[in-house]
């Protein structure tokens, strides 16, 4: 059936040319006259496009892949499926966490025991100080005693004088093991802390494994793909990537333009773009757009050539740049035809509009007389590096030959741009189209011979 109606359509396009071609252009009666003519017209708009293939794409996408070596998946929630919509943070699948668990109750003992040993160092340096005032004071009292001891000489024997002493000395020594014990016990705590700092570490780095394991949408939008190894039960790994492709904002979309290289000087930012869906091509349904960006490179390239720029292999014919378009999302028209990324779209692009303008149909710029006289050749000759157009008019019931620059054109009517002293150009004037029949040369006896060209 869509078959049928494209061959329909194709036959009434056939037709309605035919007769637009049959009443709009004047026939001339004679051997010696043209057999059609047209004439220049004033044209309320003349819009130049560039037409290109291209592909829907969403303009923003994220994707979502995983961050831990390797995992099965064991849950799938019901939101990861393409079309559904999820806010930053919802979970999407979970992987098997017995290993990690079993990890996180190994750092977590490792922080009880770090947490013990630190409680005990606190407590030994604890003692080790209340010693080390201790035995200060028992210095102190030392050396009051050997002061008294020596102030007294009449009535101080020598043994009195060396108890004295070796007091002083004990009391000294007391001190130095009491001071070696204060640093044991802050060397002790130190490595308590360190431990209870590593312990604790080696518990978030578990506690970070085990929420990994649990895969969420990093931002809020669509699920616009989901990789074909998401499926319960499947061992998954970084490899595997992207797991889902989300796009945040699902109203931005862009269509990727293969422009060739003959068209895509004319190609500017800004320019308007009107393009169709084949998905629905026979619903009549048009999209707006503006390009936003022209590549500078070809968008199929593979082999690096000495400038640099790669190219195809087997690069024969012209190159095509990549034109992006931003898609005017029209919300009562995309609520009954809903975009998809990849959906081929048919794009023209306004590089010119002129309004109001004198213009010629282009089959008369295509038109040459058959034969051309040899001063009407010439003239076309030289003209020909100039950049002019020829084109024939009807003038004094003869055809006459004169020149042109083109302007816009939409395939059908060319803008005139006349040459200064071109008294012809204005709207009535009539054109050649086609012209006089060619005479076919007779014999002798008046049947037909062969024409030679």
């Amino acid at each position: 059936m869509r078959y049928l109606f494209f061959f329909i359509v194709i036959v009434a396009a056939a037709g309605a040319a035919g007769w637009y071609y049959v009443n709009h252009y004047d026939r001339v009666q004679g051997p010696n006259g043209p057999k059609l003519l047209g004439k220049l017209e004033t044209r309320e708009r003349i819009v130049e496009k560039v037409s290109a293939v291209g592909r829907l794409a969403p303009k923003d996408r994220t994707i979502v892949t995983i961050d831990v070596p390797i995992g099965r998946i064991v849950h799938i929630y019901p939101e990861a499926e393409v079309g559904k919509m999820v806010t930053k943070g919802q979970p999407l699948l979970r992987l098997d966490d017995d290993l990690v668990q079993a990890k996180l109750d190994e750092a977590r003992v490792a922080v009880a025991l770090a947490e013990a040993s630190k409680v005990q160092a606190s407590a030994s340096l604890e003692k080790a100080r209340a010693g080390e005032v201790r035995a200060r004071e028992l210095l102190a009292l030392a050396e009051v005693e050997r002061k008294r001891v020596l102030e007294r000489p009449e009535v101080t024997t020598q043994g009195d004088k060396d108890k004295a002493e070796q007091g002083v000395r004990e009391a000294n020594a007391h001190l130095r093991l009491m001071l070696a014990q204060v640093t044991e016990a802050e060397s002790a705590i130190k490595t308590a802390e360190a431990n209870y700092d590593k312990a604790m570490a080696g518990q978030r780095t578990a506690n970070r494994f085990l929420e990994q394991l649990t895969i969420r949408a990093p931002i809020e939008g669509l699920i616009l793909d989901r990789n074909h190894a998401v499926v319960l039960g499947a061992t998954i790994s970084p490899q595997v990537t992207p797991l889902f492709v989300i796009m945040p904002n699902p109203q931005a979309w862009e269509v990727l333009a293969q422009v060739g290289e003959g068209d895509i000087t004319q190609i500017k930012v800004g320019q308007a773009a009107r393009f169709t869906l084949e998905a629905y091509s026979g619903e009549g349904v048009t999209f707006t757009g503006r390009v936003v960006r022209i590549a500078d490179v070809p968008s199929t390239t593979t082999m690096r050539m000495p400038s640099g720029l790669e190219m195809s292999p087997g690069f024969l014919g012209p190159a095509n740049y990549t034109v992006t378009i931003d898609v005017d999302y029209q919300s009562e028209t995309v609520g009954q035809h809903p975009l998809k990324a990849g959906l081929t779209a048919n794009v023209d692009i306004t590089t010119r509009e002129v309004e109001q303008v004198l213009a010629v149909p282009n089959v008369a710029l295509q038109f040459r007389p058959d034969p051309m006289s040899n001063e009407d050749q010439q003239r076309l000759d030289d003209s020909s590096n100039q950049g002019f157009a020829p084109l024939w008019i009807w003038q004094n019931k003869e055809m006459k030959l004169v020149f042109m620059r083109r302007g816009a054109s939409d395939g059908a009517w060319t803008q005139v741009l006349p040459l200064d002293g071109a008294e012809w150009a204005k709207e009535g004037k009539e054109v050649v189209i086609e012209g006089p029949p060619v005479a076919e040369p007779t014999t002798f006896f008046g049947a037909k011979g062969i024409t030679l060209r």
